[in-house]
């Protein structure tokens, strides 16, 4: 059995049995007292040996006369020490009196117990993942649990969706006043500067020279008319002359 096995089946039964296979008696630092036997049993000693027996074995008087009565027919246990070992040679065991001898696997850790020593032996004695078996592992998890995770990200990138649309509505009627009062100023400052630039010597110069351009066409177009004016004139009178000539020649 691997470490790693040895681990998981003393976490699902810690006896001493388990843990010993483990540490193989060992001492891993780890100080968390003895393990004990389960409730409602107890150990008793006879011919230098411990067997485990009922807590609730008779004590006393009335002990001693459980052990008399069973004196006179050994084939009751009423004191629940064992059956009497009628054959002086035999040594001592659980055939002979019938309580099962203490083992390693009758004494177990409490859940207290159990955790501060299932923690330092997976500290000791289980070997680090490899990053394969710890991408294999989130991969297996991933696959197993696929639905749930689907459903939490739909959640949050909705959740996500409602707050960014929130946070917009919010912030518009302010984002839009900054951008109205940036506007205004630009406007401003573009007439300020065409303001500043018409006021420049060079551009007054250039303007009074449009404008003394703009009379001169305006006098040189009026001097045009005035002398197609009189051209017609002039024809319109020859052609008068001409046609009374004619007349009266």
């Amino acid at each position: 059995m691997s470490r790693k096995a040895a681990i998981e089946a003393f976490n699902k039964n810690p006896t001493l049995e388990n843990y010993n296979l483990i540490t193989g008696g060992s001492d891993i630092g780890v100080n968390v007292g003895a393990p004990s036997l389960t409730k409602g049993k107890k150990i008793i000693e006879r011919g230098g040996k411990q067997f485990v027996t009922d807590s609730d074995m008779p004590a006393g008087l009335p002990g001693f006369a459980a052990s008399v009565q069973d004196f006179f027919d050994p084939s009751k246990d009423r004191d629940k020490k064992g059956k009497l070992n009628l054959n002086p040679f035999a040594q001592i065991s659980e055939k002979n009196i019938g309580l099962p001898e203490l083992s390693e696997s009758d004494l177990t850790y409490s859940p207290v117990q159990k955790k501060r020593l299932s923690n330092a032996l997976e500290d000791i004695f289980e070997k680090p993942k490899t990053a394969l078996e710890e991408a294999e592992e989130g991969l297996d998890f991933y696959e197993q649990n696929y639905g749930r995770i689907a459903g939490l990200n739909r959640k949050l990138r909705k959740d996500a969706a409602i707050d960014a649309q929130l946070q917009y509505m919010a912030t518009e009627p302010v984002r839009q006043a900054f951008l109205n009062r940036a506007a205004e100023q630009a406007a401003q400052r573009g007439l300020r500067v065409r303001g500043a630039l018409e006021a420049m010597p060079s551009n007054i110069q250039n303007i009074m020279t449009a404008k003394q351009a703009q009379r001169s066409l305006a006098s040189s177009a009026f001097a045009e008319e005035a002398r197609a004016a009189a051209a017609q004139q002039d024809a319109a009178t020859r052609f008068a002359g001409l046609g009374m000539q004619r007349r009266f020649g």
